[in-house]
């Protein structure tokens, strides 16, 4: 029989391992200079300059797959002549290869870039998604409404 204090360890560990399973230990948030080929890399171009990169794995966690479905409800929030460009890069490919290169990304990932710098979602989307989607969804509405700012 398990203890109560071990079935709270236990369920720590398991919570760090979900946290971990899936993400960087190296990404952060913080907004770098961007070399601008990231467009030219996708061959694609918006009015607002956001451009809203998720990199992943062929096979995803019940995680990457929330994520993906923040994504897409952050992005309905927003009409045609606003809305962020949504780039689905398969880390498996050449391009997707590039970009977790220049993204710092080595199994699932996402980056929102514009003139304003990149910004990395990863760390807080994983811990996110899971519990609080609608936390999400609003950490990702209010980041692609600041990266449209710089036009």
């Amino acid at each position: 029989m398990i203890h109560i204090s071990n079935r709270k360890n236990l369920a720590l560990h398991l919570f760090v391992i979900l946290l971990t399973a899936c993400s960087n230990p190296n990404q952060n948030n913080i907004a770098n200079e961007v070399k601008l080929p990231l467009a030219e890399i996708s061959g694609l171009s918006n009015a607002t300059g956001v451009h809203v990169y998720y990199l992943h794995q062929q096979r995803r966690c019940n995680t990457c797959v929330k994520i993906e479905q923040a994504i897409h409800k952050a992005l309905s929030c927003y009409n045609s002549d606003n809305k962020p460009l949504y780039h689905d890069v398969l880390l498996t490919t050449a391009q997707g290869k590039q970009l977790a290169e220049e993204f710092k990304v080595s199994y699932s990932g996402i980056v929102i870039v514009s003139k304003m710098g990149k910004t990395n979602l990863t760390n807080q989307a994983f811990l996110l998604a899971p519990i609080y989607p609608d936390s999400l969804h609003k950490l990702l509405v209010t980041t692609f409404d600041q990266h449209s700012k710089f036009k």
